[in-house]
């Protein structure tokens, strides 16, 4: 974990092509999710799952890291990642499934 800033920002950038594919997938599709307001109120709706998905990964990284191997610090620095992924991944794949819906009106 020599470039642990660098493996830190990879998630974050996760997020924001997520973000940027499902908006630019919205507006495409012409999805309600596509409007601002609808998008802001969606993540209301998201943000509980993919803090929970963190917390949980972070935590079985961190306890099963903490009875494999010594060094505390690697360890966490491992488990944050592993969180930051798996709520990235978790986040990704539920902007890209709400834009399946589709707008009621034509």
């Amino acid at each position: 974990m020599d470039d642990f800033l660098t493996e830190l920002a990879k998630p974050f950038f996760i997020f924001l092509f997520g973000a940027l594919i499902g908006i630019i997938k919205a507006w495409l599709r012409k999805s309600p999710i596509s409007k601002k307001e609808e998008f802001l109120n969606y993540h209301r709706y998201l943000k509980q799952p993919v803090i929970w998905t963190f917390i949980v990964m972070f935590l079985i990284f961190l306890l099963i890291g903490l009875g494999v191997n010594p060094d505390k610090v690697a360890v966490l620095k491992r488990s944050l990642i592993a969180g930051l992924y798996a709520s990235a991944a978790l986040y990704v794949f539920m902007i890209w499934a709400a834009n399946l819906l589709k707008d009621g009106r034509k």
